[in-house]
């Protein structure tokens, strides 16, 4: 048999087997999630790897070869035939290679007549497919009679299998962040759309709320549940707006230097008036030292309200709620104790995560971008926060915000 062309070109290489030069170019295309770039290392890999003149990847999409990256102009405008090579080698899932020497030539250049004109003489169909999952063929052509042996034809479909992970993981990817974008920028038109109608809402609440006065009515009752709805659908909205701009890098931080404690007492009033029910206790130990930090005070405020929120929401209401304030080498550290149904341990990994939301009890409620925001406002304070919580035991949230420096 008329031998013309050996994979590999380098005397170095052609010492190695086929099999270690195959997975070693393969990493090359495992390394990145940018599809465009996947392609053209892909092709690029083959044909300096099999010494070809040029080469393509063809995706198979609605039943159609489709190009998605071609080397030269002449392969670009090649296009596939429905039942040509490409497609043999797709659907039988194994590399084809044409010409055969054994064969006439014009076998191929009858295929693509053009090709006459550029000297392409064969070409490999590798295909693009792993375990039963096919998705295209990477084309690899010559200006030679070109023939491989059974154990390299092997590894080509190796490489196709390694091409095909990465090709795939690069489409997975795109298309996940793509459908992000999608969810982001409907989550802030929606949040933008929704906000005027919910002001005007909670206005017409707030008139109704002082008309009727008297607790033991059914319209105080009523007025009181909206209430407390429109104040709960304007907390989703402010999260989603937030979210959207920390994204988008417009939220912007005001640093003042501030008392703590005057946060604290602050957060404190503002949950009891909420809750006018709930007890809370507040254990100042930091006997006299310095309660100074430079932060953003609103931000701050954000924080511990979502904290007492959550506690709030899932404790009974005859636990009361404990937030302590003291002090370690470096930090002014804010524990904020409640006594109710726990985390479940399966959560605890994930509650900081954007729109995390639990199949079990806890953060049933809401978009799950409460705890993300504290955690990324925390985050911009040089702080530091983790929770502790166990099942029917409570849950246990310890900030720490470092000391003003006087240095």
């Amino acid at each position: 048999m008329d031998r013309s062309l050996t994979i590999g070109y380098n005397p170095q290489e052609m010492s190695d087997s086929i099999l270690a030069r195959v997975s070693r170019f393969s990493l090359y295309f495992l390394d990145t999630v940018n599809v465009k770039e996947v392609y053209k290392i892909v092709v690029e890999k083959g044909t300096e790897l099999l010494n070809g003149v040029d080469g393509g990847v063809l995706l198979q999409r609605n039943g159609i070869f489709e190009l998605v990256y071609g080397t030269s102009e002449s392969m670009q405008k090649t296009k596939a035939r429905k039942k040509g090579f490409a497609y043999q080698a797709f659907t039988q899932k194994k590399t084809i290679v044409m010409v055969d020497p054994e064969k006439q030539e014009e076998d191929f250049r009858n295929a693509h007549p053009n090709l006459k004109d550029i000297g392409i003489v064969s070409a490999v169909f590798i295909p693009l497919s792993f375990q039963k999952k096919s998705i295209g063929v990477l084309v690899i052509r010559f200006d030679k009679k070109i023939s491989f042996t059974r154990a390299e034809l092997d590894a080509l479909n190796i490489f196709g299998a390694m091409a095909t992970l990465s090709i795939r993981k690069a489409l997975l990817y795109s298309e996940t962040v793509n459908a992000l974008k999608t969810r982001d920028l409907f989550m802030s038109t929606a949040a933008h759309e929704l906000k005027t109608p919910m002001t005007a809402i909670s206005g017409y609440a707030q008139l109704l709320n002082n008309k009727f006065q008297d607790p033991s009515s059914s319209e105080y009752r009523w007025v009181h549940n909206l209430s407390s709805e429109v104040f709960r659908m304007t907390q989703l909205i402010n999260e989603l707006l937030i979210a959207n701009q920390i994204k988008s890098g417009k939220f912007k931080y005001t640093w003042k230097e501030v008392g703590l404690r005057s946060v604290l007492d602050e957060t404190i009033k503002n949950f009891t008036r909420e809750f006018p029910d709930r007890v809370i206790t507040f254990k100042d130990k930091l006997d006299q030292e310095d309660d100074t930090i430079t932060a953003d005070k609103d931000k701050l405020l954000q924080v511990f309200d979502n904290i007492l929120d959550n506690a709030a929401k899932f404790s009974s209401q005859e636990k009361p709620i404990t937030v302590s304030l003291f002090a370690d080498d470096l930090h002014l550290v804010v524990e904020i104790d409640d006594q109710g149904e726990g985390i479940q341990k399966t959560d605890l990994p994930h509650v900081f995560e954007e729109f995390y939301k639990s199949q079990n009890d806890h953060f049933h409620q809401g978009m799950g971008l409460g705890l993300y925001l504290v955690r990324i406002i925390i985050l911009h304070h040089h702080g530091t926060i983790r929770i502790n919580s166990k099942k029917n035991r409570g849950t246990r949230v310890t900030i720490q915000l470092p000391k003003r420096n006087y240095e």
